[in-house]
């Protein structure tokens, strides 16, 4: 019956201390399928030396408070790998004062089992990609490393890491593309660190290290963990080679200092985070160290963008306009503002709102919010001779460009509102175009495609390579006028705005001048040859009107 159950039979003779084992315990072992028998020591000799003392302890005590045992140890196979065993014997006969003589039970491979327990083990304790420590051990050791501080006095820091435009990358070139440079990322970040350091992937393009033993006082261990932070940025600042391409992305670093207080380690983790996203907040590329007034502001932000979710509802966010005009003095469309009338900071315009959003699900939110009320306004204007020829331009986020459901979803809402596309225009700041001028043509194409008008609005900042430009679908540049009158003496002004229409000529693209205030502005603007102006010179930004 043990052979048929895989199950091997042994006893041990305490007295002479010989160990006597049938063939199936032998053949578990790699041995010849007969029974045999050899001394306690030579069979002691066999087990994991970690495993040695602690079997002779867990026998013993079992054996004491209830005559029977069972016990889990490594034992070497004939090959030299280690078999995961499990014994169970029970005291087969006794001297008549009761002291033990022969010890009889049966012996199991558990091998595959310790290794299913390994595997899942893994699973909860590290990143299935990349093979890093998950956040649940990054947290086990951050509370180990913070009880060390108590020996020690020797302070630690983590290290947020974000992964910057990562997301556009994972949308445009897919998962596969995405999942080589997570791995990549690991492997750069170790080469950043120490052996005793810990790298772990957290979720998503998030990393953080965790740098033990730097220096006792506050001043040198944020000197040593700025430099292991630059370091990093170095690191991610070399190209990603993916689908034979050359990627450049860069991250967003955010640094909190640990040990001098008993703050828990989801805490640490929240700071860092916190700074991280100063960094992000700040240009991206960027080192930021956690302060107090961080938590500060990020509770009212908190507070603000939990107030905003009820404006979307409650009419308190609205849609205003801001009309633009031909050379004749004719209204040729308008550009939609977001306000937001606030109890308690009064009007918060549409940069203050975005920015409350920024790099959180209400993002998403909120921009549907815009694209919806936007085409609401479209299309009661449709039903109005005057307006009928109207454009309306929003400006589109960043997320909303790398979205893949975007082109989709844009569709649906013209189609929704009986909405001709090209009365509806999209505006795509330069700076977004400068940093990814490939891989925003790409969805610019998709959004052409549906029939909007695109804009590029910032003309003139972000300093866009000629040859990008030409390439793009767009129906007009925006050119802000203090990039024209504040940034450059009054006598280069006019050259810098013919350079700006000529090159937009060139391009066979209209250029829209915003901002425009005063009537020397205006004069200029039309002696260059701009056609089209917006500003309060004009008209104010107000509420839309039925």
């Amino acid at each position: 019956m043990q052979q048929a159950a895989g199950v091997g039979g042994w006893e041990v003779d305490l007295v002479h201390r010989r160990v006597r084992a049938d063939a199936q315990c032998w053949r578990m072992f790699g041995y010849a399928a007969y029974a045999f028998e050899l001394g306690v020591d030579d069979m002691l000799a066999r087990v994991h030396p970690e495993d040695v003392g602690l079997l002779g302890a867990e026998v013993a005590e079992q054996l004491c408070l209830s005559g029977r045992f069972e016990a889990e140890f490594r034992i070497r196979h004939r090959d030299g790998q280690w078999l995961w065993l499990v014994a169970r014997g029970s005291v087969g006969a006794r001297t008549p004062d009761g002291a033990p003589l022969l010890l009889v039970g049966a012996l199991a491979d558990i091998t595959e089992r310790k290794r299913s327990e390994q595997r899942a083990s893994r699973l909860a304790y590290y990143d299935a990609l990349t093979g890093l420590p998950n956040r649940r051990l990054l947290l086990d050791r951050l509370a180990l490393a913070q009880a060390s501080f108590q020996r020690n006095r020797r302070l630690g820091a983590l290290i947020y890491i974000d992964l910057d435009y990562f997301k556009q990358l994972n949308d445009t070139l897919g998962h596969d593309a995405g999942d080589k440079v997570l791995c990549e990322t690991g492997r750069r970040l170790i080469d950043c660190v120490r052996t005793a350091d810990t790298v772990a992937r957290i979720g998503g393009d998030e990393f953080v290290v965790m740098v033990e033993a730097l220096a006792t006082d506050v001043h040198g261990a944020g000197l040593q963990a700025e430099a292991v932070a630059r370091k990093i940025l170095a690191g991610l600042c070399r190209p990603f080679e993916v689908s034979g391409h050359t990627h450049l992305l860069g991250g967003s670093l955010g640094v909190a200092l640990f040990g001098g207080d008993e703050t828990a380690p989801e805490s640490l983790l929240q700071r860092a985070d916190l700074a991280m996203y100063h960094a992000k907040r700040a240009g991206r590329h960027a080192i930021r160290f956690f302060d107090p007034q961080m938590q500060a502001e990020v509770e009212a932000r908190a507070r603000l963008a939990a107030a905003l979710a009820d404006a979307m509802e409650d009419g308190a966010l609205q849609l205003h306009v801001q009309r633009q005009f031909g050379a004749a003095g004719e209204v040729t469309g308008a550009e939609a503002l977001l306000r937001w009338q606030h109890p308690e900071h009064g009007w918060l315009r549409g940069r203050e709102i975005m920015a409350l959003v920024q790099e959180s699900a209400l993002a998403a939110q909120l921009g549907r919010w815009v694209l919806e009320a936007a085409c609401a306004e479209l299309s009661r204007w449709q039903q109005d001779a005057a307006r009928r020829q109207w454009t309306l331009a929003v400006n589109l986020s960043e997320a909303q460009l790398y979205h893949p459901d975007y082109p989709g979803e844009l569709a649906a809402v013209l189609s929704r509102h009986g909405v001709p596309p090209a009365r509806l225009q999209l505006e795509i700041g330069e700076p977004l175009l400068a940093r990814r001028p490939e891989a925003v043509g790409e969805r610019l194409c998709a959004l052409s495609k549906i029939g909007v008008g695109l804009v590029l609005d910032d003309f003139g900042s972000g300093l866009t390579a000629l040859f990008a430009l030409r390439h793009q679908p767009f129906v007009a540049f925006k050119v802000d006028c203090r990039v024209l009158f504040e940034a450059m003496d009054g006598e280069s002004a006019p050259t810098l705005c013919r350079a700006f229409l000529t090159l937009a000529e060139s391009m066979r693209v209209e250029m829209v001048a915003r901002g425009v205030e005063t009537t020397a502005q205006h004069a200029l603007l039309s002696e260059a040859g701009c056609r089209r102006f917006q500003g309060e010179l004009f008209a104010p930004v107000e509420p839309s009107r039925p």
